[in-house]
């Protein structure tokens, strides 16, 4: 451990167990800063610059006079991957990984984070409080975490409240915005949202009618990044053809890919195929 004077008062550091990170202590206030920015910053802005940058980070009120002087910018830099750290840390007390396993640490942690606008954060937040990890279970609370990560773009916390609209848990049921929900999670690529959109259009659920072509879409979508069911699914609308024309060919190609990922219809789809 070493000590650096910064004019305000003596700054301590030591490095986290947790990914090569700088705790900064004033008094009882702590702040995680990644290594790499720690070193940065001492090399491009000297002693003063350090004064500034950890005055800022631990204080929060401090703000340069040039707007765009590089003492902003790494104060600016200082305070994302202080939020992405104690991101970090709520994952690693949340698996145990590396320290011991423990809910309402990580919850602790989640909350810095999100309170900072940090939507991966939100969503675990929101997934806790649905789960009843670490925290009484309450879905409407889940819901408001969900809603500031998904306004955020963040796919997971979109899907998530397609499936709240839908059922109605910790929101009043609503499919118009259910399904509002699930198209911006799939239109941003997510599997398990391009899988369900194709079972609504597959089926006619939630008032819409069915239409096969747009099924297939979105089946095809969440195939052809590896998800096992939509493999199988569209193995059979290519083998019944239904509203497609049936192409047996490819259906035993997806059905063969499904299967190989232990899919059980796959696998016994191909047998009655004598495949």
């Amino acid at each position: 451990r070493g000590m650096i004077r910064t004019g305000f008062e003596n700054m301590q550091r030591e490095h986290s167990e947790v990914g090569g990170v700088v705790q900064l202590r004033r008094g009882g206030t702590k702040i995680w800063v990644p290594m790499g920015i720690w070193v940065a910053a001492i090399f491009l802005l000297g002693s003063w610059g350090i004064m500034a940058v950890s005055f800022r980070a631990l204080m929060g009120k401090w703000k340069p006079e040039a707007e765009n002087s590089i003492v902003e910018k790494e104060s600016a830099m200082v305070e994302r991957e202080e939020v992405e750290a104690q991101y970090q840390m709520g994952l690693a007390y949340e698996k145990g990984e590396g320290v011991s396993q423990d809910n309402v640490l990580a919850l602790r942690w989640y909350r810095k984070a999100a309170d900072w606008g940090h939507a991966g954060a939100q969503y675990q937040i929101g997934w806790m409080l649905n789960m009843g990890r670490g925290v009484e279970k309450d879905d409407r609370r889940a819901v408001e975490w969900y809603r500031l990560a998904a306004e955020q773009g963040h796919a997971k916390a979109q899907y998530n409240l397609c499936l709240a609209y839908e059922k109605g848990v910790g929101v009043p049921r609503d499919i118009e915005k259910s399904l509002m929900w699930c198209r911006k999670a799939a239109d941003q690529g997510y599997a398990t949202a391009q899988k369900y959109l194709g079972t609504v259009y597959d089926m006619g659920q939630n008032g819409v009618p069915i239409d096969p072509v747009e099924a297939m879409k979105w089946f095809r979508m969440a195939a052809e990044q590896g998800d096992a069911w939509a493999q199988y699914e569209m193995g059979r609308i290519l083998r019944d053809g239904k509203g497609v024309e049936p192409d047996l060919d490819a259906a035993e190609k997806w059905f063969r890919q499904s299967a190989q990922q232990g899919n059980g219809m796959s696998e016994k789809v191909l047998k009655e195929m004598g495949l």
